[in-house]
């Protein structure tokens, strides 16, 4: 019998506040399968982080100075899939769904609405991810160079369809 402990999830914290950074230090804390890796003050220093350590999960503030985590998100789209926003303002919510963001989390940040939203959004990541294996299970397994595909772009002739609404 194999003691295999569940694979635990690297986290980021983006706010500008200092105690909602803390309220979600606590939180993580209290969950074993979640590891704090790193708290950002702001939405510049997070995208460096999360360029860098490429995190399972990020919860991310929305209304911060200089740069929101909207914008953030515009920057990266690529990131909305492993994001939770939290924000005391339930309208940013919303928004969210432009960036196939996992959750939203009203501040402040209640136990109960935390690990009900962070269940939801590792059960969505995961499914996910099985989605794409399964998918990629049924692709051959064939390595084709990029020079047999060559790239072909449709010939466009404008100066045909001018000569065309010209003509009666």
């Amino acid at each position: 019998m194999s003691s295999q402990t569940a694979p635990t999830t690297r986290c980021i914290i983006i706010d500008d506040e200092l105690s909602s950074r803390q309220i979600l230090k606590t939180h993580i804390s209290e969950m074993p399968n979640l590891t704090l890796v790193k708290t950002c003050e702001d939405a510049i220093q997070g995208l460096q982080i999360i360029e860098k350590l490429k995190p399972d999960l990020v919860f991310l503030d929305i209304n911060m100075p200089e740069v929101s985590g909207l914008e953030l998100l515009q920057m990266i789209p690529w990131v909305g899939s492993s994001v939770i926003m939290t924000s005391a303002y339930q309208t940013y919510a919303i928004d969210g769904y432009d960036y196939d963001v996992l959750g939203f989390l009203s501040k402040p940040v209640s136990y109960k609405s935390f690990v009900k939203t962070v269940c939801k959004a590792l059960d969505r990541k995961k499914r996910k991810s099985n989605s794409l294996q399964a998918e990629s299970a049924l692709l051959p397994n064939q390595s084709i160079p990029a020079s047999e595909y060559p790239l072909q772009t449709p010939y466009f002739d404008a100066n045909w369809i001018y000569r065309r609404m010209l003509t009666p």
